[in-house]
C-alpha cells in the first residue's frame, strides 16, 4: 500500500528592533505525515535595514512644515519578502507617499529600494518620527500591526512651479487702498516682483514713473506676507490733493495751476502696515522689497494745452530716485524736487521726503501753497518748489535673505556692481534691460524689468522647493535657532551663534550623515600598485593641506620619468629605515605640489622631500602643510615660499602624464593609507575627502563632501584600492559662511574650547 504525504505550512512571526536593523523572526514548519510520522523544522530571521539622512536608531527629528525623506530599505534576507512600512509620531504629524497610496511592497532577496516619503508636521515645533518595517514571505498576509501604517498620500505642495499670485491696486481713486496678504501654503523659493505707482500727471506734462524691483526669497509654509500696492498720484487745480496710497506726497495747489501729487510705493513685508509705519524694521530684514513711486508734475496756466511753465516729476529709483525738472518759456526759475535716497537727506527748498513717504505740501507754506508731491519709496522724493517737478522715491532690495535681486527704473542712475543696490535704467545701454518686452522703458501693464505707468502692482511666483535643511547641534550649549533652510548651490550665509557657560564658541563643523546613501564610509583606502586620483584642485599661494595617513610597507622601488603634474606620495629613499613624503615630480626638480613649496630644509640643508623615519610613518599621523612649514607627528621642517599660484591640479598617490609604463613598481602591495584629507585656502574649505566605497559595485575611492563628487582610481591599470573597516561618523574643519552648500539635509555641530 502506497504512503500518503501531507504537507502543512505555518508561519510564526516575532518582531525585534535592534539599532537600525529590524529583525523579523519566523519558523517555517514542514510536517510530513507517514506510517511512523516525521517532523522537520527550519528556522530563520527576516532582517531589514532602514537608512536615511539624519536617521538615528530609526528616528528622525523634523521641523514644522513638510519634509521630504528618502528612506532606504535594505533586505538582508536570502528570500523575497513582503514588507509594510509604519511610523510612530505625536499627534499632528502624518507620514505618507507623495504620489500613490501604496500600503504594501515586495523586496527581493539581498536587495535595497528607496522609498520616497513626505512627513507633514503641522505642529509649531520640531517633532520626532520613528520608522519600522514588518516582513513576511511573498504571497502570505502580514498579520502584525506596529504603529501607523504608511498608506495615505501626502503632497509636498499643492502649488505648481511657476504658479503666480497677483496683487493689483485695490483702491478707487489712487489716494486710497488697503493692505493685501499672502500666506504660503508650501515651503520653497518664491519670486517677489513689485511696481511702484506713477506720480500725478498734468494732462500735457509727463510725470515720474514707478520703479520695478524683483528678488527671490525662501518661505516656510504658513509664512504670511503683507502687500501694500501704491496708487497713482492725482492732479487738480485750486485745492490740496492727497498723494497716492502708500506714501505718495500731497500737492498744494493754487487756482491758476494744475499740480500733481506723488505716486505711492509698493512694498512687501513680514509685518502689517504702510511703509512709513515700518521704520523700526529698516535694518532687521522684516521689509522684503520696495518699489518707489514717481514724482508729481505740474503746468501753468493750468488749463492750457501748451503751458508756458512745466514741471516734470522724477521717476522712481533704483537705489536713488530721479530728480524732477522745471522748464519755462518765461524768465521764471523754480527748484525741482530731489529723488529719494537709501537714507535721509536734505533739500535746498521744498519739503524733504522721509522713510516710506514722499515730501508733501499740507500746510500751504511753499510758494503760496503750490508744490508738487514727492513720490513714495523706501525714502520718498522731495516736493518740487511751486510748479517744478517733484522727486521720485527710492526702491529697496537690501534684505540679506533676498537673492537674484535687481531694480529697474526709467532714466535713473545705475549701479551694476553692488548686490544690495543693483539698479538698471530701462532707458540705458546695459545688457540687463529688456528692449523686447519694454521697448519704451515703461508700460501701463505690469511688465518685468519695466517701469510702471498708472497704479502700482505686485506679483508672487512659486519657484519650487530646491532646498536643504541644515540642523544645528549646539553640542552642550544652546542655539537661538534649531534649523535653517538654504537653497542648493547658495552659500550657508549667516549662521547662528550658540552659547555655553564657561566655553568659547569656535564655529560649526559638518557632522555625520552627509555622505549620500549609496556610499559607505571606511577607515581608510590603501594604494596597491600604480594608482592615482586627480583632485581637480589647483593649489594657491594660501593653500593649506591637512591629511591623515600612514605607510604600511617595506622597500619600494620608486621611479618616475618626465612626470609634469603635481602629486603627493610616499617612497623609500635609500634603505628600509628612511622614507620621504614627496611633493612633485622626481624628474622635474622644481615642479612642486604647492606653489609656495620650493625646497624643504632639514638641518639647514635643502632636500627635495620631507624625510620621515620608518617607525613614524608606519603609525597614523596628521600631515599638515601650509605656507612656510610642513609637519608630520613630531617632525617639522621649514619651506622656502614662492609667490605665484600653481598651474596644475593636485594628484593623490601619484601621477605621470607620459604614461603608466614610466612608473615601475609604483606603490605595490602594502603602501600609503589615506584616512582623511582636507584642502582649504582663503576662500574657505575646498575639499574634504572621506574614504568610502560605492555600495552597488564595491568600487573604492574618496568622496568629497564639500562638492559632492566621488573620486576613484584613474590609472589605466584599473586596480582598486584596499579598504579599511566600515565607519559611521566624521568631522571637518570650521564651515565658512561663504561656502556654497551641496548635497542633502545635514547637521552642523558646534565646536567649543
Amino acid at each position: 500500500m502506497g504512503r500518503k504525504k501531507i504537507m502543512y505550512f505555518s508561519l510564526l512571526f516575532i518582531l525585534v528592533v535592534i539599532s537600525t536593523v529590524t529583525y523579523f523572526s519566523y519558523a517555517f514548519l514542514i510536517k510530513t505525515e507517514e506510517h511512523h510520522g516525521k517532523l522537520n523544522i527550519v528556522t530563520g530571521t527576516l532582517n531589514y535595514g532602514l537608512t536615511a539622512d539624519n536617521l538615528t536608531n530609526n528616528s528622525i527629528t523634523v521641523p514644522k512644515g513638510k519634509t521630504e525623506l528618502k528612506l532606504v530599505l535594505r533586505s538582508l534576507n536570502k528570500i523575497d519578502s513582503k514588507y509594510q512600512l509604519y511610523y510612530q509620531a505625536p499627534t499632528g504629524v502624518v507620514v505618507g507617499y507623495p504620489d500613490t497610496n501604496t500600503s504594501l511592497g515586495t523586496i527581493q532577496a539581498n536587495d535595497q529600494i528607496t522609498v520616497n516619503l513626505i512627513i507633514d508636521n503641522t505642529t509649531s515645533s520640531n517633532q520626532t518620527v520613528t520608522f519600522g518595517v514588518e516582513g513576511g514571505f511573498t504571497g502570505n498576509t502580514l498579520v502584525l500591526s506596529q504603529g501607523t501604517a504608511i498608506t495615505d498620500q501626502v503632497k509636498m505642495c499643492d502649488y505648481i512651479v511657476g504658479q503666480e499670485f497677483l496683487f493689483p491696486y485695490n483702491g478707487t481713486d489712487g489716494t486710497n487702498g488697503s493692505e493685501q496678504t499672502f500666506t504660503a501654503e508650501c515651503d520653497g523659493l518664491y519670486k517677489l516682483e513689485t511696481w511702484g505707482a506713477q506720480g500725478g500727471k498734468h494732462p500735457y506734462v509727463a510725470s515720474g514713473y514707478g520703479g520695478y524691483s524683483t528678488g527671490e526669497i525662501l518661505l516656510d509654509k504658513s509664512d504670511t506676507l503683507y502687500i501694500n500696492v501704491g496708487g497713482q498720484g492725482v492732479v487738480a487745480s485750486g485745492t490740496t490733493v492727497l498723494g497716492g496710497y502708500n506714501g505718495g506726497g500731497a500737492a498744494g495747489i493754487d487756482s491758476a495751476s494744475r499740480v500733481g501729487s506723488g505716486g505711492g510705493a509698493t512694498h512687501i513685508a513680514l509685518d502689517s502696515g504702510l511703509l512709513k509705519n515700518l521704520s523700526s524694521h529698516a535694518t532687521d530684514n522684516r521689509i522684503l522689497i520696495v518699489s518707489g513711486g514717481g514724482g508729481g508734475s505740474a503746468g501753468y496756466p493750468g488749463g492750457s494745452s501748451s503751458p508756458r511753465e512745466t514741471g516734470v516729476g522724477g521717476s522712481a529709483g533704483g537705489y536713488t530716485g530721479s530728480n524732477g525738472t522745471f522748464n519755462a518759456t518765461t524768465t521764471m526759475t523754480y527748484t525741482p524736487g530731489v529723488g529719494g535716497k537709501q537714507s535721509s537727506y536734505t533739500v535746498s527748498s521744498g519739503n524733504v521726503g522721509t522713510f516710506g513717504a514722499g515730501g508733501a505740501n499740507t500746510n500751504g507754506n511753499i510758494c503760496s501753497a503750490t508744490s508738487t508731491g514727492g513720490g513714495g519709496g523706501y525714502y520718498g522724493g522731495s516736493t518740487g518748489y511751486c510748479i517744478s517737478g517733484a522727486g521720485g522715491g527710492s526702491g529697496y532690495i537690501a534684505n540679506t535673505n533676498l537673492i537674484n535681486k535687481k531694480m529697474y527704473c526709467y532714466g535713473c542712475s545705475e549701479d551694476l556692481t553692488n548686490a544690495s543696490t543693483f539698479t538698471v535704467s530701462t532707458t540705458g545701454s546695459s545688457s540687463y534691460k529688456d528692449t523686447t518686452n519694454c521697448p519704451n522703458g515703461y508700460s501701463s501693464d505690469p511688465v518685468s524689468k519695466c517701469a510702471k505707468a498708472g497704479n502700482g502692482y505686485a506679483k508672487i511666483t512659486y519657484l519650487g522647493n530646491n532646498t536643504v535643511t541644515v540642523n544645528f547641534d549646539a553640542n552642550g550649549g544652546t542655539t537661538p535657532v534649531s534649523s535653517k533652510k538654504i537653497l542648493k548651490d547658495q552659500t550657508y550665509g549667516t549662521l547662528p551663534t550658540p552659547t555655553r557657560s564657561g566655553y568659547t564658541f569656535k564655529g560649526w563643523v559638518l557632522e555625520n550623515g552627509t555622505l549620500p546613501e549609496e556610499y559607505q564610509q571606511v577607515d581608510y583606502i590603501e594604494s596597491t600598485r600604480t594608482q592615482y586620483i586627480d583632485t581637480g584642485y589647483i593649489p594657491k599661494i594660501n593653500t593649506k593641506l591637512k591629511l591623515d595617513l600612514s605607510f604600511n610597507g617595506t622597500y619600494q622601488d620608486f621611479k618616475t620619468y618626465g612626470g609634469n603634474n603635481a602629486f603627493l606620495g610616499i617612497a623609500e629613499i635609500s634603505r628600509d629605515s628612511i622614507f620621504s613624503i614627496n611633493f612633485g615630480s622626481q624628474a622635474v626638480q622644481y615642479n612642486e605640489l604647492f606653489p609656495w613649496f620650493n625646497k624643504v630644509y632639514k638641518d639647514g640643508d635643502p632636500i627635495e622631500s620631507f624625510i620621515i623615519d620608518m617607525d613614524v610613518i608606519n603609525n597614523r599621523n596628521t600631515l599638515k602643510v601650509e605656507r612656510g612649514n610642513i609637519s608630520y607627528g613630531n617632525y617639522s621642517q621649514s619651506i622656502i615660499s614662492k609667490s605665484t599660484d600653481q598651474t596644475v591640479s593636485m594628484y593623490i598617490f601619484g601621477r605621470n602624464t607620459v604614461g603608466t609604463t614610466s612608473i615601475t613598481k609604483y606603490f605595490t602591495s602594502y603602501n600609503m593609507r589615506l584616512y582623511k584629507m582636507e584642502l582649504s585656502d582663503n576662500s574657505g574649505l575646498q575639499r574634504v575627502f572621506i574614504p568610502c566605497y560605492r555600495k552597488n559595485d564595491n568600487v573604492r575611492g574618496l568622496y568629497d563632501v564639500v562638492n559632492g563628487v566621488f573620486y576613484t582610481n584613474q590609472a589605466t591599470t584599473g586596480d582598486d584600492f584596499n579598504k579599511g573597516s566600515n565607519q559611521s561618523t566624521y568631522s571637518t574643519e570650521i564651515i565658512s559662511t561663504s561656502k556654497v552648500i551641496q548635497g542633502t539635509n545635514h547637521t552642523l555641530k558646534a565646536v567649543w574650547e
